[in-house]
């Protein structure tokens, strides 16, 4: 979530109409503030004040789309990970249909049965899924389609460094480099109505196209990165304490930086 005070509160709706009919007994609704300045987290907040479920985590300031994943995938405390934009570039009712295919792979994408690009957009797209499929070998329609399934057990392994978008990228690349299975499934999508990306930035796709060459060529230029400090809501839970992984089920929402915007 980036400045989405305009969106986040039919997101949140959605989304608690949606999760409880799931079928787990716990679950987290995780929303990744990358340093908010319209009031966006106050948003948030009211709805925490009914709904325990719903946890905030914030960047002091913003980060970038990379940075956010990052926090969110570090943040979350359950054993399958489904993220999305705040936005709502889906309809989350799919989510129920997903579950079952998603509880029977590593990961689960899901890939625009119609897009909405401007021609720079469709350009844009059509050079970095070409990229990511030829450089690593990862054989999906859409790459950076945000409708994700990832279980714990494939976040454990890999190591993400990107800033940019190509943090969806990467992320598939190190499944796929790494053996584990990735499952694809047609999705509706929906454009953005509220607000505008920044897609066509040229300086963001320059960004991306260095973060995509350095992993190929050279990845130790990608150093790790430490987890940033972050503003969390609601205290850490004791793992020791928490629910068994298989009762768990977790939904992210994370909005791009404006200037490292999301592509597909």
């Amino acid at each position: 979530m980036y400045n989405e005070r305009d969106n986040i509160a039919a997101t949140l709706r959605q989304t608690l109409d949606v999760v409880p009919k799931l079928g787990f007994s716990e679950y987290e609704i995780l929303v990744v503030d990358d340093g908010s300045k319209d009031g966006s987290a106050e948003v948030v907040r009211r709805f925490m004040q009914d709904n325990p479920c719903v946890r905030l985590v914030q960047h002091p300031q913003n980060l970038g789309y990379g940075a956010a994943l990052r926090t969110g995938f570090q943040s979350a405390r359950c054993d399958l990970v489904f993220y999305t934009d705040s936005d709502l570039p889906v309809d989350l009712s799919v989510v129920k249909d997903a579950l079952p295919q998603a509880l029977e792979t590593d990961i689960l994408i899901g890939y625009r049965r119609e897009r909405f690009d401007t021609p720079r957009r469709a350009l844009y797209s059509r050079v970095y899924n070409l990229l990511v499929r030829t450089l690593f070998g990862v054989r999906v329609r859409d790459v950076n389609f945000s409708f994700k399934f990832v279980h714990r057990r494939v976040l454990d392994a890999i190591q993400l460094t990107a800033s940019s978008v190509f943090i969806d990228g990467q992320l598939l690349a190190e499944a796929h480099r790494l053996g584990f299975q990735i499952s694809e499934m047609p999705i509706d999508y929906h454009p953005r109505v509220i607000g505008s990306s920044s897609f066509n930035s040229l300086r963001a796709a320059w960004v991306t196209l260095v973060e995509i060459w350095k992993h190929r060529f050279s990845p130790q230029s990608l150093p790790a990165i430490a987890p940033p400090a972050v503003e969390s809501a609601l205290p850490t839970v004791d793992s020791s304490t928490a629910a068994p992984p298989e009762l768990l089920t977790q939904m992210t929402s994370v909005r791009s930086d404006p200037s490292l915007p999301r592509t597909g």
